[in-house]
C-alpha cells in the first residue's frame, strides 16, 4: 500500500524504579499510603508489584490469591519447616519485608474471578484502610509459553480465565469509582 515499515532503536532513558525515590516519575499516579488491590498478590509479578509499593510508598496493600498461606501466628514454623525457594515461604517473607518498611498488607483468598469473593476481600480492605486508590491486576495462570503453542482449548481458556474473568469482575465491582 505504498508504505514501508523499518524497524530501528532508541535509547530510552527509565525513571527510577521504586515510586517516592529521588528522580522517580512523578507522573505516575501513585499515592504514599495510598490503599491498593493487587489480584494474584502472592505470585511473582504480585509479590514484585507489592514489594515495590510497600517499600517506596509504605502503601496499604490488598493482596488476592487462589492460594491461601497459613495463619499469620504460624509462620515461623512454617518457614523453618520449608525449602527457601517455596512459593510460600517467599510470600511469608515478602509481606514481612513490605511491614517491616512501613507497608501494610491484608490478605485474601479470592479468585479474580470470581465476584463475590473479591467482593467480601474489597469489603474487608475498605473497612480497614479505607478507600482503593488503584488496582494492579496480576492475577493469572504460570504457563510454559505463548498461548499460542497451548495443546488445547481448554488449555487457552485456563490461561485467560483470570485475566478476563478477573478483568470482568473488577469492573463490575470497581467500574463507576475513581
Amino acid at each position: 500500500a505504498g508504505r514501508r515499515w523499518v524497524r530501528r532503536y532508541e535509547r530510552l532513558v527509565l525513571p527510577a524504579t521504586q515510586p517516592g525515590a529521588p528522580g522517580a516519575d512523578p507522573s505516575l499516579p501513585l499515592r504514599r499510603r495510598g490503599c491498593y488491590l493487587i489480584t494474584g498478590g502472592l505470585g511473582g509479578m504480585g509479590l514484585t508489584i507489592a514489594r515495590w509499593l510497600g517499600k517506596g510508598l509504605c502503601a496499604r496493600l490488598l493482596l488476592t490469591s487462589r492460594r491461601a498461606l497459613p495463619a499469620r501466628e504460624s509462620w515461623d514454623a512454617w518457614i523453618a519447616g520449608h525449602a527457601a525457594d517455596d512459593a510460600q515461604v517467599q510470600a511469608m517473607l515478602a509481606i514481612r519485608e513490605i511491614e517491616s518498611g512501613g507497608g501494610e498488607v491484608e490478605l485474601a483468598s479470592a479468585d479474580a474471578a470470581d465476584e463475590a469473593a473479591m467482593g467480601r476481600a474489597i469489603a474487608a480492605a475498605r473497612a480497614r484502610f479505607g478507600a482503593l486508590h488503584g488496582v494492579f491486576h496480576a492475577a493469572g495462570i504460570a504457563g510454559r509459553g505463548s498461548v499460542a503453542r497451548r495443546a488445547s482449548a481448554k488449555d487457552a481458556r485456563a490461561v485467560f480465565a483470570p485475566k478476563l474473568g478477573g478483568l470482568q469482575a473488577l469492573c463490575r465491582l470497581l467500574g463507576r469509582e475513581p
